[in-house]
C-alpha cells in the first residue's frame, strides 16, 4: 500500500484476502476441535444439541446470531419457530435473512453434515467478492488496489466470518453496488436487492442509492431500476408477513427506541472497572477506530479530489456518503453498543461506504489508520480463535 505501483490486480487482492482469512478460519476450526459448528456460537437457551441433525457445539447462555443461520442452513424454508433442535427467538426477523443460509444449503446440496462448513465458505467467498469490487473501485480512482485489503480485512468482516453472520454477504452486495454505480448505474440496484435478502439493514443503502439518483436530473431515471431489483426482497417480506402474521421488523422494534448509545458506553465503563480488560479494551479501541474512519472520510471530503470527475462518479460519491451518513443518523439509537465490539459487524456497510468514499475521491487513508485497522482485525481474529 505504498506510493509505488503494485502488480496486484483486483483479482489478486481478492485472492490474497481469501487466503489470509481462510488461514484465520482454519485456525478457529482447529482450535475448536475441528468443529465447524463452533463458528455459529450456539447457546443452550435456543439450541438442543441432542436434537440437531448433526452434533452442534454449544456454550452456556443465549449464544450468538450465527446459530439461527445454522438452523436455516439445514433447511432455509422450514417455517416453524422450533425445528432441527434450534428455537428461534424472533422467527420472522430471522427468516427474512435467507440468502446466507440459502446459499449454504445449496452449496451443501441439502446435506446437514456439510451445512456448517458451507456457511463459512459462503462468507469467505463473499469477502473475496467484496475485496475484489473495492480493489476495482480503487483502480478506477487512481488508488493502488492493495488498499482494498482494508475492506476485506476490516474487523466487521473478520467477526462476520468467525461467527457465521450475514454481514459480509450483505456488505459484498453494497460494495458491488458502489462499483456498479461508478460503471453501470442501472445494474447497481440488483446488487442491492441481493444485499437485502442477505440482511434487511441493506435497506439503508437502497434508500441512499434512490436519494443519490433523484438528486440530479441526469440520474433520476436510474432510480426506476430499483423497482424490479428490489421486487424479490419485497415479495419475500410479504410472504413472511402472510405466514407469521406480522412484519419481521415488528419483532425487534424495541431495539430502535433510543438511548442505547449512552447505555452502551456505561456498559463498557462498567466492564473495564470490573476487570474485563480484553473485551473492554477491544470495544474501546474499536470505538476509536470507528471515529477515526469518520475523520478520514471528512478529510477526503474537504480536500481536493484526485480522481477524475464525471456523472457516474458523482453518483457513486453521493451514494457512498449518504449510506454512511444514513447509518450515522440511526445507529446511535440501536441496541448494539453494549455488545462488547458487536457494533463493528452491524455497521459494516457504513464503514465500507466511508472507505469507498475516500477511494472515490482518489485519496488514501493515513498509514496510521491502516495500521490500526489491520492491528484491530488481527487482535479480534486471535480473540475469536482462542475463545468461542
Amino acid at each position: 500500500m505504498s506510493e509505488r505501483r503494485t502488480r496486484l490486480t483486483p483479482i489478486g487482492v481478492a485472492c490474497l484476502a481469501i487466503v489470509l482469512l481462510a488461514s484465520f478460519a482454519l485456525a478457529r476450526w482447529a482450535a475448536g476441535g475441528r468443529d465447524w459448528t463452533r463458528f455459529a456460537v450456539a447457546g443452550t437457551t435456543y439450541t438442543r444439541p441432542a436434537e440437531t441433525p448433526v452434533p452442534v457445539r454449544v456454550v452456556p447462555g443465549n449464544g450468538y446470531d450465527g446459530q439461527f443461520y445454522l438452523r436455516f442452513a439445514f433447511d432455509p424454508f422450514e417455517a416453524a419457530p422450533d425445528a432441527h433442535g434450534i428455537r428461534l427467538d424472533a422467527p420472522a426477523y430471522r427468516q427474512q435473512r435467507v440468502l446466507l443460509p440459502g446459499l449454504a444449503w445449496l452449496l451443501a446440496l441439502g446435506d446437514p453434515a456439510r451445512a456448517p462448513a458451507a456457511l463459512v465458505l459462503v462468507n469467505l467467498l463473499a469477502i473475496g467478492v467484496l475485496t475484489g469490487c473495492m480493489a476495482a473501485l480503487c483502480t478506477r480512482s487512481g488508488v493502488a488496489p492493495a488498499w482494498a485489503l482494508l475492506a476485506g480485512l476490516a474487523p466487521g468482516c473478520v467477526m462476520g466470518l468467525g461467527r457465521d453472520l450475514s454481514e459480509p454477504l450483505a456488505a459484498a452486495g453494497v460494495v458491488a453496488a458502489l462499483l456498479l454505480a461508478l460503471e453501470r448505474p442501472r445494474w447497481a440496484p440488483f446488487a442491492l436487492g441481493a444485499a437485502l435478502l442477505a440482511k434487511d439493514t441493506a435497506v439503508m443503502a437502497a434508500a441512499a442509492y434512490a436519494t443519490a439518483c433523484l438528486a440530479r436530473p441526469e440520474t433520476r431515471r436510474t432510480a426506476l431500476w430499483l423497482v424490479p431489483a428490489l421486487a424479490p426482497a419485497a415479495a419475500w417480506q410479504l410472504a413472511l408477513r402472510s405466514h407469521w402474521g406480522h412484519w419481521p421488523w415488528q419483532e425487534v422494534a424495541e431495539t430502535l427506541r433510543g438511548g442505547w448509545f449512552a447505555r452502551g458506553l456505561s456498559v463498557h465503563a462498567r466492564r473495564l472497572h470490573e476487570g474485563d480488560l480484553l473485551e473492554s479494551s477491544l470495544g474501546t479501541i474499536a470505538l476509536v477506530w470507528l471515529v477515526w474512519l469518520g475523520v478520514e472520510a471528512g478529510r477526503a471530503a474537504r480536500g481536493p479530489a484526485a480522481a477524475p470527475a464525471g456523472a457516474t462518479r458523482s453518483l457513486a460519491l453521493r451514494f457512498a456518503a449518504l449510506t454512511a451518513l444514513g447509518w450515522l443518523a440511526v445507529a446511535w439509537r440501536m441496541r448494539i453498543w453494549g455488545e462488547h465490539w458487536g457494533f463493528l459487524r452491524v455497521l459494516l456497510d457504513a464503514q465500507l461506504a466511508a472507505l469507498a468514499f475516500v477511494f472515490l475521491r482518489g485519496r488514501r487513508p493515513s498509514l496510521a489508520f491502516a495500521g490500526l485497522t489491520l492491528a484491530l482485525s488481527a487482535v479480534l481474529a486471535a480473540r475469536l480463535v482462542l475463545r468461542p
